[in-house]
């Protein structure tokens, strides 16, 4: 096939996608989102112009909040490594839109000036203009986002294509099947896996590709949210520290979560923070409602104050936002929520980089590299069901198996620093 048919089918997909594209995506995303992608398009035209010529940019895109986490500190490092740094950072999902803003702050705070456009991204069938206009050294994104005008787009422009925690996906698969089935080239690909076991993988698929062992930097970013602590942590725990220990945290839970507890809740000893994944009031009153039908009394941590610390309450319902990895400083173990229904289970990093007896549901664990190693460890367990997690919780029962966790808590703490310094590798392997 010749390069002019190629042109030809990257053309009827491109317009394809920006017809179809947005109508099918309209039942998927709100009217506010569509809406305000279309300014930041517009805000983007204004960006090419200042774009100036010697300024060496990058482009970091992440799908939604889980992807922007890993490349946030790649991308603070990325500025402090040269003041002739600037990037470009898109989003493409609305969950990602309140941590894109603290994210913008925080590039304020490192290098002042020098992100030359954080918005939503191009629609697929857009990419080519913009690349040209916005013109980054390298195009970096996380783990398997893969879009076939986009790939296509890097390589006519000649603009490198750097995957953080790349694993080998069926979408990568997929992109490059069909990036080569209209006749066109793959862009270079610098792939940076998260294990040795995604390593192995990515050669086998992408032979062509140079393929780095360069770590999660999510743990870079964890850790340093860690370090900077929350004063509304500490004036929680400071204001509970007398409510019977041990402590366990049910974080980022839904009602699907909640419905396998049930039968094991009102006997699970010492306290119980509960943090619901959504804290809107309408969830809020839901799992508030759940916990009264099953007799068990409750506090909202927004409504605690002096006078209410010394109630007779063991469970916390949290409903504030912003705080929960410092309160896993605290805690003695955590059930991480979202296995037990159609969403899959969220971040074990959080409660893993303190050290604690994590559990989780079944569904959802290919989509995060280290629940393997966790496994591993024996500081995470996957339950399948009431009885195992009933089976889990009997650890903490009594004080006897309650010490011998506690006590394989450091090594834990300390097998998992070994993570750290992804960011500065995958740095190094930009280039």
């Amino acid at each position: 096939m010749n390069a002019s048919t190629g042109s030809l089918r990257l053309a009827a997909y491109r317009f394809f996608m920006r017809t179809v594209g947005p109508l099918v995506l309209r039942s998927f995303f709100s009217r506010a989102r569509h809406e305000e992608g279309r300014q930041h398009r517009l805000h983007a035209q204004e960006a090419f112009a200042r774009a100036k010529d010697g300024r060496d940019c990058a482009w970091f895109h992440a799908a939604s909040v889980g992807e922007l986490e890993s490349l946030w500190p790649v991308i603070l490092d990325w500025l402090r490594f040269s003041s002739n740094r600037e990037v470009v950072v898109t989003i493409f999902s609305e969950s990602a839109r309140l941590s894109l803003e603290k994210l913008r702050a925080a590039i304020e705070g490192v290098s002042p000036g020098r992100g030359r456009f954080l918005g939503y991204a191009p629609w697929e069938g857009s990419w080519e203009c913009e690349l040209r206009g916005l013109r980054p050294r390298i195009f970096v994104t996380a783990k398997y986002e893969a879009w076939p005008d986009l790939w296509a787009s890097l390589a006519r422009v000649g603009i490198p294509l750097a995957i953080v925690g790349a694993r080998p996906r069926r979408s990568l698969m997929k992109c490059a099947s069909f990036v080569r089935a209209l006749g066109l080239e793959l862009p270079e690909l610098r792939l940076l896996a998260a294990t040795a076991r995604d390593v192995v993988d990515l050669e086998r698929a992408f032979p062509g590709a140079q393929i780095r062992l360069t770590g999660e930097p999510r743990w870079d970013q964890v850790k340093a949210r860690a370090d900077r602590g929350s004063a509304r942590a500490r004036e929680l725990t400071e204001l509970f520290r007398e409510l019977p220990r041990p402590w366990g945290i049910l974080a980022q839970v839904w009602p699907s979560d909640l419905a396998v507890w049930e039968p094991c809740l009102s006997s699970v000893e010492g306290t119980v923070w509960i943090v619901p994944h959504r804290v809107d009031r309408s969830s809020v009153e839901e799992i508030e409602g759940f916990l009264l039908r099953n007799s068990i009394g409750v506090l909202r941590t927004s409504r605690a104050s002096r006078d209410a610390s010394g109630a007779r309450v063991r469970f916390l319902l949290v409903d504030e936002m912003g705080f929960l990895l410092e309160l896993y400083s605290q805690a003695d173990w955590a059930f991480v929520g979202g296995g037990f229904g159609k969403v899959s289970m969220h971040s074990t990093i959080e409660p893993a980089i303190h050290g604690l007896p994590i559990s989780v549901g079944p569904r959802g664990r290919e989509k995060f590299p280290e629940i393997e190693d966790l496994l591993e460890t024996g500081e995470l367990k996957i339950v399948d069901s009431r009885e195992e997690l009933t089976e889990w919780l009997r650890v903490f029962a009594t004080s006897n198996t309650r010490e011998s966790v506690m006590e394989r808590r450091a090594a834990w703490k300390a097998q998992n620093q070994h993570h750290l310094g992804a960011s500065r590798r995958v740095l190094e392997a930009l280039g």
